[in-house]
Order: structure tokens, then C-alpha cells, then sequence
């Protein structure tokens, strides 16, 4: 209750001061002490509302859900109107670094009215006013994304959904009546420009430091932006004001004409198409990372590669085109039918999201080709620093780096969205070779993951029993685990090759993940030193340490939407055919039902006859299924037996019958 006061309070005083220090009528003097104010003002309701959010939710009084929104919707109104005033901000003189990479560019970045540049030295006047003006960029982004809706802040009640409801409508009314969405976009296109300029610079690792300040100032404003549109077309799953109010403004355009992520996707796709020779020592080249090393770095060196914040931006756009497609779904379930208006307004997103994919066809599937060729130039760069090899110990013949993962997976689960339903239809219409090469590699995908979490299990399986048996008696063989039938050495070779291969799946490119991959989570596996670790401990380590786990985490989920894509394309998933008990009863069921052929039976009693044909249909609780052993045509019944409980029950009437398999749709993939 304090925190929600305190809030109101700064309400207050930040809207009289916003009224009364406008940068199109001060000062060019003032503007930084204009900026600066209005920054620390909205830094404040950010960290306050922050606080209060993280409070217990449970009890909150329906008076204070309907107090802090309201709060919520005037400082959005504040944060926009900061945005807008910026265009007042005079421009000082340009930085010579961006100056010169446009030159390199033969671009001519928009105007803007702020920097991206560090905090200068000079005292000019007009350039310490950009440097406040884009802190004051960055702090009302930052506060946007925090006010978008996102789930129930109140209680798990009605009255919080309906709370949230109402929020959400109002959120998109405010940025509707300011016209933020195109103020946005504007700074979107600016930061995008100057970032995309200055790419290939602090990618290779030539650039100076300012250079990179200006890129990753640049690159953090698209961040903000990016990360503040996925939390909107969330939300716009449970309120269409949000969605129509993305698409009347194109936003999602936006983002598929990006300059930053034509020019970094291009970059990582060249780079995922060097093959043989051509391929580069993995530190200079892996995807979603930049080095600043030189490329004749010994190959023994521990990694030293960066995250690229331009990855984790283009994750983010793809996330945001598989969460719009998901809002859509569930908004045209709920309108269907109710609005034809509205479904009219909805039904071009497939097609926003089509357009996305055949633009950046490439750059997506080059993702998955990525993993084969780093597993390549991991095996280059081995054989030219090792002259021996092993027969009986196998490398695998593909390899990927964390964030490599984590984009096949956020790809893999667009593909799932793109196949189910109704979308699945219109994208094989439109876009077959796309569709067809999306099952080719989901398949392929489903392979590679498995066998990658296949090892670590067998690993960890074999380490296990192998560490059991050090405690069994030698004249207690029955007590032996199954995985040592085949005796001790057999299975502790077996578990060194899985561990082997696993850790072979996996390149560690930053020091972290080199630091995490000697951080062991089982005693097995833990040393009290390198002169104290066997052999054998030296391979459990591979699949017992902190960096391969979290990179299990993520192969389950690459994994989990990869086997989603193959499930919702499979011809089984609309083999299934439902239909009335009348139209069971005229069906000529010995015809169509062989042994083995699924069928779903509900049992129809007189009244749930009369319910079922004229008022309503059978609950789900009232179906089984279960397969057909025989069929009698002379007293029209079928011999079943149940799925779930595997009884036989036989005489059961076709008239039961509410749904049968269609056998021709059987295949194998």
C-alpha cells in the first residue's frame, strides 16, 4: 500500500513537471537538464512499479488492482509523450565515427536528435543534450515494456482477468490516441540504421571503441523496441485491440525490412555456407557470436568469443512472428463467428507471417546447415593440431554452440505454429517448397537432437551402474545391473564413446560456458584436483557439468517442437473421422472397420440417444477408444478392445460408434 502511494505521488509531480518542461519551448541550453529530469522521473515509476509487482499478489484489494492501472496508463502516457519530444532535441555536430561509417557505407543514416555516441568530454552544449536525450530514449522504452500487459497482476480471480482485460484495452487506446506506434518505429528505423552501419566493424573485430559504443547503444534501443513489441503481440492474445492496433500501424513490417537484420543475417549466412577449405577457425565464426582476436589465435587457447546482442534481437523477431500467430489463433476462435469485422482484420497475419519466412528463407534454414559445417571446422581444426585418431571413438558429425540451439529451437517452434490448423493448409498452399523443406529438416532436426540427448542418457545410465558396482561383491553376480551383462570393460567403453560424442555435440565459445563446463553437478563427477581425476572421471565430467546441462535443456525443447511440426503434418493427425449415431447406423461398418482399425465407442442409453441427436453432443468423459477384433454383419455389432483398460467387450452395436481411423493414412516418416 505504501509502494502504490508512493506511486500515485510521483504521478503527480511528474505530470505537473512534464507539463511545465516542454523541449520544444526551452532552451537549447536547458534541454539537458529537461532530459535528464523527465529520465530520472520515469526511472523512478520503473523501479517503484517493479517493486510492487514483485509484492505478493494473493488478497490485493480490487480498489488497488483498479488504482495501480490506472497509475500504469498515465505514466504510458508519459513515456510516449517523451518519446515524441524528442524530434525537439537540436542537433549538435556529428560524431566523426559515424560519420565515417556511413561514408564506408555510401548510407546517410536519418535524422535523429540524439546520440549514440559515449558520454562526451566536450562541454557542447547541444551534445551533451543528444547524450540526455537518448538516456531518456532508453528510459522510456524501458518503461513501456514494463506497463505492456502481460498476465493477471491482480489475482487468479475473475475479477484479475477482467482487471487485465480492461488494462490491455486501455494500454492500446492510450498508445491508439498519441500515435506511439509510428513514434516507435521511427526510433526503430534510427537505432536499426546506425546499428546495421557499423555491423561489420565490431563483428569482424576491427573497430575502434567508439565505434563499437555507438553499435551497441544502437543495437540496445532495437533490443528495447523489439522486446516491447513481442510483449505486445503477447498480449494480444487475450486483447484484439492490441493486435489491430499492430497491424493498422505495420509494425510488423518494420521488422522484416530491418537494415540491422538484413545486414546480419547475410553475415551469418555466408559464414554457414563456407564448406571444405574455405572454412575459418571456429572462434572467428560461429553464429550469434564476434571475436575481437586475431584468426591465428592458437587453436589451444580457452574460448573467448562475445555474445552477439544482434542474435538474441533476431531470436526475439522470430519469437514474435510465432507468438502472433498464436494470438491470432486464439482470437479467431473467439471471434469466429461473432465478429466478422474483426476476423476480416485478423485474417492477413498468416500472410504477415509468410512473408517473413520467404524473406529470410535462407537465413532460416541456414541455421540448421550451421550445425553440420561447425562440426566441420571443429574436426579441421582438431586434425591439424592432433595427428592421432581413434577407430572406436566416434565424433559426431554435427555440432552447435548454445545460442546456435537456442535459434533452432525459436525457429522449430514458428514451424510449429506455421502447421498447425488452419495455417498448416494455407502455408502448403502458398509456400510448398517451404513447407516441404520445413518437414525434410524437422525430421532431420528430430534425429540430430535425439541422438545428442540418446548419449547423454546412455552416459549417465553406464557411469551410474559402472559406479554401483564398485560396491557390489564379486560373488554377488545376480545384484549386477543389466547395462554390465556384458561385463565392466565393455560398458565402461561404451559409456567413455557416449560421453565422447555428447561432448563432441557441444563447442564452448565463450569463457563462461568454458568455466561452466568444469563446474560438475554430480560427486561422481567432482575432483579434488587434475592429478586426482581418472579416466574414467575425466569423460563423466563431459555429461555431468553445469554448461551441458542447461544445453540439454534447450536441445528438449528443440526437440519438443521439432516432434510438434512431424505430429501436426503426419497424415495420421486428421485420420480420425467423427461422426453421428445415426449416420453410424446406415454405415456399412463390416466394410470400412478391418482388425486392429481404431475406433471411439459411447455407449447410448435411450435418453442419451434423444440428447445426442437433437440437443446435445456426448461429453468427451463418455467416449473410449479402442481397437476392433471382429465384426458381425448379422447383428450389425463389433468385438472391441478398450485402449485404456484393455478388456473385450464384444456385441457392441455399430450405432455406438462415433468415430472410426481412416488405415489408408498409416505411413511411416
Amino acid at each position: 500500500q505504501n509502494i502504490l502511494e508512493m506511486i500515485g505521488r510521483l504521478y503527480g509531480s511528474a505530470n505537473k513537471l512534464f507539463v511545465m518542461t516542454q523541449l520544444g519551448s526551452v532552451a537549447p541550453s536547458n534541454q539537458e537538464a529537461v532530459c535528464s529530469i523527465r529520465q530520472n522521473l520515469l526511472t523512478c515509476a520503473l523501479v517503484l512499479m517493479s517493486e510492487f509487482e514483485s509484492l505478493p499478489q494473493a488478497g490485493r484489494a480490487r480498489d488497488d488492482i483498479v488504482k495501480y492501472n490506472d497509475l500504469r496508463i498515465g505514466f504510458a502516457d508519459l513515456a510516449v509523450n517523451a518519446l515524441q519530444s524528442l524530434q525537439y532535441v537540436q542537433l549538435g555536430a556529428a560524431d566523426d565515427n559515424v560519420t565515417a561509417a556511413v561514408e564506408d557505407d555510401a548510407l546517410t543514416p536519418s535524422k535523429y536528435g540524439y546520440g549514440f555516441g559515449a558520454v562526451s568530454e566536450s562541454r557542447d552544449v547541444s551534445l551533451l543534450g543528444q547524450e540526455a536525450a537518448f538516456q531518456l530514449l532508453r528510459a522510456s522504452l524501458s518503461l513501456l515494456s514494463r506497463l505492456a500487459p502481460t498476465t493477471t497482476i491482480g489475482s487468479s480471480s475473475n475479477l484479475g482477468d477482467y482487471q487485465t482485460y480492461s488494462y490491455g484495452v486501455d494500454f492500446a487506446a492510450c498508445l491508439k490516441e498519441r500515435n506511439a506506434m509510428e513514434c516507435i518505429q521511427h526510433h526503430l528505423t534510427t537505432a536499426s540504421t546506425v546499428a546495421s552501419l557499423t555491423y561489420h566493424a565490431v563483428h569482424g573485430g576491427s573497430s575502434s571503441h567508439s565505434v563499437a559504443v555507438i553499435h551497441n547503444n544502437a543495437v540496445d534501443i532495437v533490443r528495447l523496441i523489439t522486446t516491447f513489441f513481442h510483449a505486445l503481440v503477447d498480449a494480444g492474445s487475450t486483447v484484439v485491440d492490441i493486435l489491430l492496433l499492430l497491424m493498422e500501424n505495420r509494425c510488423f513490417r518494420s521488422l522484416i525490412d530491418n537494415p540491422l537484420l538484413k545486414t546480419s543475417c547475410k553475415t551469418w549466412t555466408s559464414n554457414s555456407g563456407m564448406t571444405g577449405d574455405e572454412v575459418m577457425p571456429s572462434i572467428t565464426q560461429h553464429r550469434g557470436y564476434y571475436t575481437s582476436l586475431p584468426r591465428h589465435a592458437s587453436s589451444k587457447s580457452r574460448p573467448s568469443s562475445q555474445k552477439d546482442s544482434v542474435h538474441f534481437i533476431w531470436r526475439e523477431v522470430i519469437h514474435i512472428f510465432s507468438s502472433l500467430l498464436r494470438s491470432a489463433r486464439c482470437q479467431m476462435q473467439t471471434y469466429a463467428k461473432v465478429d466478422e469485422p474483426i476476423l476480416r482484420q485478423l485474417t492477413p497475419i498468416t500472410s504477415v507471417v509468410l512473408d517473413f519466412v520467404c524473406t529470410y528463407e535462407d537465413e532460416i534454414f541456414s541455421c540448421f546447415s550451421s550445425m553440420l559445417n561447425e562440426a566441420r571446422a571443429q574436426s579441421n581444426l582438431s586434425s591439424s593440431g592432433n595427428t592421432k585418431s581413434s577407430s572406436s571413438i566416434q565424433s559426431s558429425s554435427f555440432a552447435f554452440t548454445p545460442n546456435l540451439l537456442k535459434e533452432s529451437a525459436d525457429i522449430s517452434l514458428l514451424f510449429a505454429e506455421l502447421c498447425k490448423g488452419d495455417n498448416r493448409n494455407n502455408f502448403a498452399r502458398l509456400c510448398g517448397g517451404i513447407y516441404e523443406r520445413i518437414l525434410s529438416t524437422s525430421l532431420e532436426l528430430t534425429k540430430i537432437i535425439s541422438s545428442f540427448l540418446g548419449s547423454i542418457g546412455n552416459a549417465r545410465e553406464l557411469f551410474l551402474a559402472l559406479s554401483s558396482a564398485s560396491t557390489i561383491m564379486l560373488d554377488q553376480p545376480a545384484a549386477m545391473h543389466p547395462l554390465l551383462a556384458e561385463g565392466i570393460p565393455n560398458a565402461r567403453h561404451e559409456a567413455i564413446c557416449n560421453a565422447h560424442f555428447a561432448h563432441s555435440c557441444c563447442i564452448l565459445a565463450t569463457a563462461e560456458d568454458f568455466s561452466n563446463s568444469h563446474i560438475a553437478t554430480t560427486k561422481a563427477a567432482e575432483t579434488s584436483g587434475e592429478k586426482d581425476k581418472s579416466f574414467e572421471q575425466s569423460f563423466q565430467i563431459k555429461v555431468n557439468n553445469k554448461f551441458i546441462a542447461e544445453v540439454e535443456q534447450v536441445a528438449g525443447r528443440c526437440l519438443f517442437n521439432a516432434l510438434t511440426v512431424l505430429s501436426d503434418t503426419h497424415p495420421a493427425s486428421d485420420s480420425f473421422t467423427s461422426f453421428s449415431n445415426e449416420e453410424a447406423s446406415r454405415l456399412d461398418v463390416a466394410a470400412v472397420i478391418t482388425p486392429g482399425t481404431t475406433v471411439a465407442i459411447c455407449a447410448q442409453t435411450g435418453a442419451q440417444q434423444y440428447l445426442h441427436r437433437y440437443l446435445i453432443q456426448p461429453h468427451g468423459g463418455d467416449v473410449r477408444y479402442a481397437r476392433a477384433i471382429g465384426c458381425d454383419r448379422s447383428t450389425r455389432t463389433i468385438s472391441v478392445e478398450y485402449v485404456d483398460s484393455g478388456t473385450v467387450e464384444r456385441h457392441v452395436p455399430w450405432s455406438w460408434i462415433v468415430g472410426m481411423e481412416d488405415t489408408s493414412k498409416r505411413q511411416c516418416i
